[in-house]
Order: C-alpha cells, then sequence, then structure tokens
C-alpha cells in the first residue's frame, strides 16, 4: 500500500491551516485525497504530483498563471 499522510501532515508540509486545506478540498485547489471512513488521506504521489504542478520558474510565470 502507498504511504499517506494525515491532514496533520499535510498542513504542516503545506504550511496551511486545518480550515485553509478543508477550504481547498471543498474548492477543488488542493491536491487529490482521499476518505477513509471519516479520515482524510493524502497519498504521497498524490501529494507530490500536486505540489510539481505549482513550479514555476519565475514570479512573472506565477503571476501569468493567477490572471488565468
Amino acid at each position: 500500500m502507498e504511504k499517506c499522510y494525515n491532514i496533520n501532515q499535510v498542513t504542516e508540509i503545506l504550511q496551511v491551516s486545518k480550515s485553509k486545506l478543508a477550504k481547498m478540498r471543498i474548492d477543488g485547489t488542493g491536491p487529490a485525497f482521499v476518505k477513509a471512513g471519516k479520515k482524510v488521506l493524502y497519498m504521497v504521489d498524490d501529494l507530490e504530483d500536486w505540489l510539481s504542478s505549482k513550479k514555476f520558474r519565475s514570479t512573472s510565470e506565477y503571476e501569468a498563471s493567477c490572471a488565468v
């Protein structure tokens, strides 16, 4: 089985609050997650993929992505 992170681990990695992470799940802007009963888990590969999609080489590249 693939290693998973729990909410506390992901909030620490991303440096966001639990409520911000919950909002990201609601509006679909965060990493993919898995519901296991009442638990929310994040597979390591999914979190790494999501983080990779957030890479930028310059601030102008980042600003252009925000304008879309």
